[in-house]
């Protein structure tokens, strides 16, 4: 009994060593939720700007669950670049940084895609997303549910391809608009 158990354990052994050996074996990175740990602007993708040294979403997919939280320890004015095509992500938490204004990619640079169900928050005063955004559905005949809370989005926002229908519930907070970026003058836009 004792040499079979071995032989059997041994077998058991090399099996394991050659399909790790021979890529049986995917085993991918994947951060799942992360903070921003960097004091300073940088690319989203960078794994050692997160606390888990992994960059939070995907960019070959159109559905995550993964949040990327970014919480004030930012030095003045910060921008996180959007360096990868097709950057899908749940969910995004901005707090605010006490130093400036936090600035979540450019106008015209790489999309964020958020996924159904996904949600944006941003209690900063000055959180800005500018990267384009984009509303995925589940899937192509699905609907989708989004959710923004504060903040402020400089990009252009579309929905994703799905015969279903895109919700998009807004949470306002009280903003200003620029004078310098609206012919109404400095007005407060109310939120009801």
């Amino acid at each position: 009994m004792g040499k079979c158990m071995d032989s059997l354990i041994l077998r058991w052994i090399r099996c394991v060593v050659f399909l790790a050996v021979s890529g049986g074996f995917c085993l991918t990175a994947r951060a799942a939720d992360s903070t921003w740990t960097a004091s300073s602007s940088g690319n989203w993708s960078t794994g050692s700007n997160w606390s888990t040294l992994s960059a939070p979403g995907l960019t070959t997919s159109t559905t995550n669950t993964d949040t990327a939280t970014f919480s004030g320890t930012l030095d003045s004015n910060p921008t996180i670049t959007i360096d990868q095509a097709d950057q899908n992500i749940g969910s995004i938490i901005l707090t605010g940084s006490a130093n400036g204004a936090d600035t979540i990619g450019t106008t015209g640079g790489n999309a964020l895609l958020l996924s159904s169900g996904g949600s944006i928050t941003m209690s900063g005063a000055d959180s800005t997303i500018n990267a384009p955004l984009i509303l995925e559905p589940a899937n192509a005949t699905s609907n989708g549910t989004y959710t923004f809370t504060g903040g402020s989005f400089g990009g252009a926002i579309s929905g994703g391809i799905t015969t279903g229908t895109i919700t998009l519930n807004l949470v306002l907070q009280k903003r200003y608009i620029s004078a310098a970026t609206s012919p109404m003058a400095a007005r407060q836009v109310s939120p009801w």
